[in-house]
């Protein structure tokens, strides 16, 4: 079309720093603005750049190789080949926590490439440039899973989200009701590194829009060798940690009997700044490593139930009250409620039970928690019987608790 080796290909796309093409994507196109305009735009949710679209014809053998790296995807980098198709392009944002969680914003990448055929540079170097929206945008209150994803044309459902998604997306989900009346499918399943993303400032109980998933369906666990009832279920694997945050997960009467909110089974998965209320089970773990941190959880039957583990999973900053029991470990030591160098400063509080275990092989780090008083309450310890306890009596001297105190708020 013009000189190779003096053009430049200036891409303006609105991707998505997750930017996805497995589900309800199809691949990018390019599109000519006007015969001498060099200028191309992408649909928001593709992940292939058609960069070649317009250099001419070249043989089957031809292909594209990155002359400079791309500075936000690892997939492309100097040196790397990718056939006349396109170069698959994906953002990450691991190596760039600067980049906000809780608003959408801008940012530009580049990139060249050459045209290889026959051994010989045929086209290029060439420019590209590539402005990045940073999520997969969720609105259920005006979105469509017709849209492509991006903040002006964001998609209703999760479950359609969830599904357009490659490791490494990371999806924004607008305040909003997210349940069977808004078209979900549950439960919701991760089961990539994939980050969820509501509103983590309100640990998505706001009071006039939370961000609200409510529902739960039945999941078939390899792992457990059974079906387990659920509204959310992180099941990664070895492969990567997904992440919940920001989210306010209720049951209630949609939730079928044994129903669990969020269930993780993966490796290293964070549950973060979330609301999680009204089931049998609020968390059930089961899992390699992996953090809750700085949630709520109460109005359950168990707040958390833990199965052992090879790597505990940590739990921090949780708020955990008003459960029949707050927390039940199988296997003591086989989850971290915070260590001399790491205090739990979690709220173990107005609970009938805040502590209980299957088994007591080892010792079970708790320091630096809140309780209900200090020195703590036990069940069974021979003094008056109390509504709201810490430890049964037989358990105490298993559980390191040191640098204690007592919550200081009321349980009625």
């Amino acid at each position: 079309m013009k000189n190779a080796k003096s053009q430049t290909w200036i891409l303006l796309a609105s991707f998505l720093i997750s930017a996805c093409s497995g589900g309800g994507g199809s691949p990018a196109e390019e599109h000519v603005s006007s015969p001498s305009d060099d200028r191309f735009s992408v649909l928001a949710t593709a992940t292939r750049l058609n960069v070649i679209d317009n250099d001419g014809e070249f043989s089957e053998s031809a292909y594209i190789r990155i002359e400079s790296s791309s500075k936000f995807s690892e997939r492309v980098a100097e040196g790397d080949v990718f056939s006349l198709e396109g170069v698959r392009y994906l953002p990450s944002s691991e190596e760039h926590p600067d980049w906000p969680v809780s608003t959408v914003f801008g940012e530009e990448d580049s990139f060249t490439y050459v045209v290889i055929s026959d051994g010989e540079i045929v086209s290029g170097p060439s420019l590209v440039v590539v402005g990045i929206e940073p999520f997969l945008v969720v609105d259920a209150v005006g979105g469509s899973d017709f849209n492509n994803g991006t903040m002006a044309q964001p998609l209703k459902t999760i479950t359609e989200a969830v599904s357009r998604s490659e490791p490494g997306c990371e999806i924004k989900v607008m305040p909003g009701n997210y349940d069977f009346a808004n078209g979900e499918t549950f439960p919701i399943v991760l089961t990539e590194h994939i980050k969820l993303i509501g509103d983590p400032e309100l640990k998505g109980a706001a009071w006039e829009r939370p961000t609200k998933i409510q529902g739960g369906g039945s999941y078939e666990s390899v792992l457990l060798g059974e079906s387990i009832a659920a509204t959310i279920v992180m099941d990664t694997g070895f492969l990567g940690h997904a992440v919940l945050n920001g989210f306010s997960i209720e049951g209630g009467e949609t939730m079928p009997t044994q129903s669990h909110g969020v269930v993780m089974l993966g490796h290293g998965d964070q549950l973060m700044r979330s609301t999680v209320f009204h089931y049998e089970i609020g968390i059930f773990l089961k899992t390699i490593g992996g953090d809750i941190a700085g949630t709520e959880i109460y109005d359950c039957a168990v707040g958390i139930v833990s199965l052992p583990s090879l790597v505990p999973a940590t739990v921090r900053r949780c708020g955990i009250r008003f459960n029949e029991v707050g927390i039940y470990i199988e296997l003591v030591g086989s989850l971290d409620l915070g260590t001399s160098g790491d205090p739990g400063e979690n709220l173990i509080a107005c609970n009938k039970l805040g502590v209980g275990f299957g088994s007591t092989l080892t010792i079970q780090d708790a320091q630096g928690n809140f309780w209900n008083e200090w020195p703590l309450v036990l069940l069974g310890g021979g003094g008056l019987p109390s509504e709201f306890n810490d430890l049964e009596a037989s358990d105490e001297p298993l559980v390191h608790t040191n640098g204690g105190q007592a919550y200081e708020g009321a349980c009625h």
